[in-house]
C-alpha cells in the first residue's frame, strides 16, 4: 500500500509539534520547581538550598550561574548539610563560583565524610594520602579509605583491596573488595581481579579471568586492551590463541598512545611475528614508544639497522 507524500510530512509535523511541547513543558516544570525550591530556600530551608544550589549547575530550570550555586550550599552547609558540603568542596577544589581553595575544599570534604558521605570519605582519604590542602597523613588517609570501603565506595574498595592482596592474613578480604569494585564497573578494578585469577595458575580461572580483562577493555583502558592482545596472541594460560583478536586489541591500545602497546605492536610488525612484516610502520612505533619513555624501543631500533 502506496502511503502519499503529504501524510508523511502530516505525520512528520505532529511528531515534532508533539516533541517540541514536551520539552516546553519539562521546561516549565523545571522553571516551576525551582521557584518553589527558591521560596523554601530564602525560608532557610537547608534542604531546598542544596538542591536549588543544584539546579543552578546544572541549568535545569534555570540559567547555569556557579557562582549562585556556591551562594546555596554554602548557606546549606553551614546548616549541616553534608550533601552540600560535599557539593560546596568540589566547587572550592576546581575553583568553580568561589575562589579555588585546596584547604576550603579539604574542609568541606572533612565534613562531610564524618557525616557518612561516601564520596566525601575518599576525597579525604586521596586529599591526606598526596598532601593536598592538609598535611600528609598515610596512617589517617589508610582509615578513611577503609570507611568510605566500608560505606560501598568502588574506588576506595580497590583501593584497600590491592593494599590487602599484599598480605597472606587479608589477602581474600583483599580480593573480594577488588571484587566488589569490578562488579561495580570500575575498569582498573576488573583489569587486577583478572590478573589475580589469571596467576593462580587454574586453568579453571582463566576464561573468567580474560572476561574481566575484557570488560576492562572494552571501557577502553589501554592496560586491559594490551593484556587481552597479549593473552590472544600467546594462547597461554589455556586462552584459544586467536590472532585477529589480538592483533585488533593491540592496535587499540596502542592508538591511545599507550607506549607499552606502541612497543609491543612494533615489535610484531619489524619482526612479522604474527603480523605481516611492515617495517615503516613497526620503526614509526617503536620510535614512538622511546618518545614516550620506552628505554628498549632504541635497543631494538638499533638492533635491527
Amino acid at each position: 500500500m502506496k502511503i502519499s507524500r503529504l501524510f508523511v510530512s502530516v505525520c512528520s509535523v505532529l511528531v515534532l509539534t508533539f516533541s517540541a511541547s514536551c520539552f516546553v513543558t519539562a521546561e516549565k516544570r523545571a522553571q516551576n520547581e525551582v521557584k518553589d525550591l527558591l521560596a523554601q530556600a530564602e525560608k532557610g530551608d537547608a534542604a531546598s538550598q542544596n538542591e536549588l544550589g543544584l539546579h543552578y549547575l546544572s541549568g535545569e530550570g534555570v540559567a547555569v550561574d556557579p557562582y549562585a550555586a556556591a551562594k546555596w550550599f554554602q548557606r546549606s552547609a553551614e546548616q549541616g548539610t553534608a550533601q552540600a558540603q560535599y557539593n560546596l568542596g568540589l566547587l572550592c577544589l576546581h575553583g568553580e563560583g568561589v575562589v579555588k581553595s585546596l584547604k576550603n575544599a579539604f574542609g568541606c570534604f572533612l565534613e562531610a565524610a564524618k557525616q557518612n558521605i561516601p564520596d566525601a570519605q575518599f576525597r579525604v582519604a586521596v586529599m591526606l594520602e598526596k598532601g593536598m590542602g592538609t598535611d600528609k597523613d598515610p596512617l589517617e588517609a589508610a582509615s578513611w579509605y577503609r570507611k568510605a570501603a566500608d560505606h560501598g565506595h568502588r574506588e576506595a574498595q580497590f583501593v584497600v583491596g590491592m593494599e590487602e592482596v599484599k598480605t597472606p592474613e587479608t589477602r581474600s578480604h583483599g580480593l573480594e573488595l577488588i571484587r566488589f569494585s569490578a562488579e561495580q564497573g570500575l575498569a582498573r578494578a576488573r583489569l587486577q581481579y583478572g590478573t589475580i585469577l589469571l596467576n593462580t595458575g587454574k586453568s579453571a580461572d582463566a576464561e573468567e579471568a580474560l572476561r574481566w580483562i575484557l570488560l576492562a577493555a572494552k571501557q577502553g583502558l589501554p592496560d586491559a586492551q594490551l593484556s587481552a592482545a597479549m593473552l590472544y596472541l600467546s594462547g597461554g594460560h589455556g586462552i584459544r590463541k586467536d590472532v585477529s583478536s589480538g592483533l585488533a586489541w593491540a592496535e587499540k591500545a596502542a592508538a591511545q598512545n599507550f607506549p607499552e602497546a606502541e612497543y609491543f605492536l612494533g615489535r610484531l610488525c619489524l619482526e612479522g611475528k604474527d603480523v605481516d612484516k611492515d617495517e615503516p610502520k613497526g620503526r614509526a612505533l617503536l620510535l614512538r614508544a622511546e618518545s614516550h619513555g620506552i628505554a628498549d624501543a632504541r635497543t631494538l631500533l638499533d638492533a635491527k639497522k
